[in-house]
Order: structure tokens, then sequence, then C-alpha cells
């Protein structure tokens, strides 16, 4: 249901509603006689109000200031849903149409906050969805454009106010965050913001919730890729689950745009921190073969492989043979390769099973439970045996995880390379004496 809602209201949905609100006759000469505009603003907005574009530029160069005062009256007194909406539109366009307006809007405050108004906005009870976007959009281009002139309350007043969306259960909400967040990370100060808020980690497990929907993966992905030009960021995001989840998202999109603003994350990450060995413990190294083996439309795509694995080459020759094991096992994409067959790898590395709490046997273990995969099944269940042959507490250390009877079901597998190899692993699981069991 959550992912319905989130199609009923994206980019293409406002951008209809931009359209019907647009089309919208207001009846400015009814609201002068109203009080609720003065003379001056009727004049004005009478002679902007549906003209083209160029007409509306020459008549703000000749009055940039009354005009940007009349935007922020109507928005601080006119409380008619239809009429906000519409004053609201208009003023986007304002600001998009020249961001320098921007210093205007502050200027015709005096000394007041100009957010202020759009503050009203966000918390009254009848904005509708439509109001508010619009209102925060506003606000971000504020916030951006004339950053000189932010104080620091309204500053964080706004990232708490994204963030909060950002954390929502509505995914309309969280689709709004990431607009604003698309607008406000082009500035360091707001990078730095959100860094303590966790923003890092929730747009990490974002990337995991919106792989089904490229629109939201893609606007994701770009705001890690704003947060990677601040150093810091970069290395902080070593130690999250970020870089794991954007190979992951690189691996199975099928859209060449997420894929391009996937890799050129990845790329600003590179020699950050730990990256680069998170990057190969995700399995990228793998992930560059196959996609340098693509045709892509996009010509910047290969160049962004090529540099990437320029940029790990060191890293992967000072990946040691297990390095390389794990790197499979965290993929889940165990295959003959030779370490598995050495006796060299499994008399060296045996004891590195135990590392961090049995990490590496615990994945191995869940492979051979859960995997539906006849490859990784037989390569799992080989290594099992290999395991136990090899480390002296390994049959005690394998039961804890309950996965012999695991292996015994495996001996009936339909596939014939399964059987084998569970069948292989059990007799390992049972015999005491190895230079007997022939292997």
């Amino acid at each position: 249901q959550a992912m319905a809602d989130l199609n009923s209201f994206d980019d293409d949905s406002e951008e209809r509603m931009d359209q019907k609100v647009a089309s919208t006759k207001i009846p400015w000469a009814a609201l002068h006689s109203a009080t609720i505009i003065t003379a001056e603003h009727l004049q004005l907005i009478t002679a902007y109000d549906k003209q083209p574009a160029n007409v509306q530029a020459a008549l703000v160069k000749e009055k940039p200031v009354e005009h940007a005062e009349l935007f922020m009256f109507m928005v601080t007194h006119i409380s008619k849903e239809d009429t906000l909406q519409y004053v609201l539109l208009l003023l986007q366009d304002f600001l998009n149409a020249d961001e320098s307006r921007c210093e205007h809007i502050f200027a015709v405050m005096e000394g007041q906050s100009p957010f202020a108004p759009f503050y009203r906005v966000f918390s009254r009870v009848e904005s509708d969805r439509y109001i508010i976007s619009k209102a925060s959009k506003i606000v971000s281009t504020l916030l951006v454009a004339a950053a000189k002139l932010v104080s620091p309350d309204d500053e964080q007043y706004m990232v708490r106010w994204v963030m909060d969306k950002l954390r929502a259960a509505d995914p309309a909400d969280v689709s709004l965050a990431l607009t604003l967040l698309q607008t406000l990370l082009r500035k360091p100060a707001f990078r730095t913001a959100v860094k303590g808020m966790e923003c890092v980690p929730i747009l990490a497990g974002l990337v995991k919730t919106f792989t089904a929907h490229f629109q939201l993966l893609y606007r994701v992905v770009y705001c890690l890729w704003l947060l990677s030009y601040s150093a810091d960021i970069a290395a902080y995001m070593g130690t999250t689950t970020a870089i794991p989840m954007v190979v992951h998202c690189v691996r199975v999109t099928a859209k060449e745009k997420v894929v391009r603003i996937g890799l050129a994350l990845l790329g600003n990450l590179l020699g950050k921190g730990n990256n680069n060995r998170v990057m190969i413990q995700s399995g990228f190294v793998k992930l560059l073969e196959n996609l340098k083996m693509k045709k892509w439309g996009d010509e910047d795509i290969l160049a962004d492989l090529e540099s990437l694995e320029e940029g790990l080459s060191q890293n992967i020759q000072d990946l040691g043979s297990f390095d390389v094991y794990k790197q499979e096992l965290i993929t889940n994409a165990l295959e003959w390769s030779p370490v598995h067959r050495s006796e060299k790898f499994w008399r060296e590395n045996h004891l590195r099973f135990e590392d961090n709490n049995m990490e590496a046997l615990g994945i191995l273990v869940e492979l051979v439970k859960n995997s539906t995969d006849p490859q990784v099944l037989s390569v799992a269940c080989f290594d099992v045996g290999e395991f136990v042959r090899f480390h002296p507490r390994g049959r005690a250390l394998i039961a804890r995880f309950g996965v012999k009877e695991h292996i015994m079901r495996l001996m009936a597998h339909t596939n014939p390379d399964v059987q084998k190899h569970a069948l292989l692993a059990v007799q390992k699981l049972m015999v005491h004496n190895w230079e007997y069991l022939n292997h």
C-alpha cells in the first residue's frame, strides 16, 4: 500500500498539479475589494499574472523589490486554499527564473525572518500536500541561493523539518524530503548539519527500500552523491551500510541513470577512509568486471568503470586469499575459485572463520540453509567439510549452528553435484581420522 501511495504522489503528479493550478483564474479585484491586497498590489499582480515569461521578466527587472514584497505579502495574508496554491506556484516560478531574486525577498522582510510565513504554512492543519511541497521548496531555494543572509536558527529549523520528513512512515513525505535535500545538500553547511542527524544511515536504508522504484532510488543515491563531496562524510560512509547498499543497487538496477549516479558516488568515495576495502568486501570488483562487459548508451559509465578499477587496483593486489573468499561469502556468490580446493588456504585461514564473532562461518552456514542456487549449495557444503577437516574444534563449532540436518537433507537434492558435496560434508562431520577419507 505504501508504494502505491508513493506512486500516486511522484514528480509527475506534482507537475500535473502545477498545470491544473496554473490554469486557475484568481479574482484579484475581489481580493482587493475584500481589503486582502492593496491597490498597488492589484496593479502589480494584474500586470504580471498570465503573462509570457519575457514580459514577466521585464516587469520584475523594472520593479524587483516591489514584486518580491507583493509575493511575500500574499503568502502571509492569503489563506484560501486554491489562491494560496496559485500564489506559491507563482513565487516558486519567480525565484526559479532568477535565484538572485532571493536577496530581494530578504530585503523586503526588513529584519524579520522571510521563512516565518512558510513555517506558518507548514503548521496549518488545513495545508494540503501540494501547498506544503511548494512552500518547502521555496524555503530550500531561499536557504541555498541566499545562504549568507540565513540565520543559524532558520537553517537548523529547516534541516530538522526535512530530516523529520525523511524519517516519516508516509512515503510521500520521504519523497518530498529527498527533493529538498537535492537542493540543500549543494551547500557544505547543510551537508555538515545533516551528518549529525544520521542522514547517511537513513539514506542507505532507503536505497534498499526503493530498489524497485527507480525514480526515488535515483534521488536517494543522488543525495548520497552530494554528501560525498564533503571529505569527512565520504570517509564516514565506509562505517555505514551505504557502500554495500549502493553496490547492490548498481548490481540489480536496469536503469543507466541509476548506475551512472551510483558509480559517480563510488568514484567520489575512492581513497577516503576505509572505503576501498569496503567496496571490495561488498563484491564490487567482480561487479566491475561484469559491468565492463555490457554495452552502455552513456559513454561516461565506461570511463567511470575504468577509473574505479584503477583506483581499487592497489587494494586488490594487497588482498589476501581470505579477503577474496570473504567477498564471495558476503555477496552470496560462491563459485569454484581456487581458494576452495587449496589445502594451503584452509591450513592458513581456518582460524579466521572465528573473527568478528564467527561472522564468516555464520554466513557460510546461512548459505547452506537458505540458498537455492545449486552451485552455491555445492561449494558451501564442500567448505563446511573443509572447515571441519582443518579446524581442531570444527565439528563443535559447526554443531552450534545446527547445520548438519540441513546438509543431510541436501543429500536428497535434485542436483547431483549438491548431493555429492552434501554427502562428502556429512562424512567429514562424522569421520575422525582424515587420512582414511578419500575426499
